[in-house]
């Protein structure tokens, strides 16, 4: 599920508990995998928590996520980065 803006404060959280100093105490799995190919170098890291499964109004959350997907292109160096 992705958080909307209308949905201010359960937002806030999630990105201070993914996206902040806070993260660091906040159990986490982790995953990276690192591709070359077709010209790019790509990256992408998945981190996700069940630290609020039952504690928000949200009754069938069960996990929070972040994904980050990171391309570098050899030929200009040009780099993209996506968060979801």
């Amino acid at each position: 599920m992705v958080v909307k803006e209308n949905h201010p404060r359960l937002r806030a959280t999630l990105e201070l508990l993914l996206d902040s100093p806070v993260s660091t105490r906040v159990p986490m799995q982790r995953v990276v995998e690192r591709e070359c190919g077709h010209g790019r170098i790509e990256r992408r890291e998945l981190r996700c928590s069940a630290v609020l499964a039952g504690k928000t109004k949200f009754p069938g959350l069960q996990q929070i996520y972040r994904l980050e997907r990171e391309r570098v292109t050899k030929k200009t160096g040009k780099r993209e980065v996506e968060v979801e």
